[in-house]
């Protein structure tokens, strides 16, 4: 085992490589959805509430995404403590917040209400997000690259 692990790799790279691959595929999903239900509901073009829907969700995109390669280009050139800061904000920001947005979206827009699948994403976005959060505080290649220390420990009672 490796005792002293140190730039971009692993589970590292792994990460750098879904910040900046996520936006393009999110992308790709979001076209086809629009399309989609177009395709099956023609008459969407004639709602306000449609075009008022597609400027919400794509704004909403365009912010997570810019985020998302912010982080991911932050994590692999900018080697500082702030760096891994700003990733573990993003990671909240464009996931579990953005799918609160997204659901909180069609609500505002045709005024529909929360499913079981919305609070199942928000919860899915949430267990990643955590999971890349903990990884973040406790990596010890993290910790050697970015100059970040361990996960503070509990405070003990007094």
């Amino acid at each position: 085992m490796h005792s002293y692990l140190s730039g971009v790799g692993g589970w590292l790279a792994f990460l750098i490589f879904t910040l900046f691959a996520g936006p393009v595929i999110g992308f790709g999903n979001l076209y086809g959805q629009m399309t989609d239900a177009v395709a099956q509901n023609p008459q969407l073009h004639s709602y306000t509430e449609w075009a008022q829907y597609k400027l919400a969700t794509w704004t909403v995109f365009a912010a997570s995404a810019g985020l998302s390669v912010s982080a991911g280009y932050r994590l692999w050139k900018v080697h500082t403590a702030e760096s891994v800061r700003f990733a573990i904000l993003a990671l909240w920001l464009i996931g579990p917040v953005a799918r609160v947005l997204y659901t909180s979206v069609g609500i505002w827009a045709f005024g529909v209400g929360v499913t079981p699948e919305d609070v199942g994403t928000v919860a899915a976005a949430g267990i990643v997000a955590s999971l890349w959060t903990a990884y973040l505080l406790r990596s010890g290649r993290v910790r050697n690259t970015y100059g970040t220390s361990a996960a503070p420990a509990l405070p003990a009672n007094r």
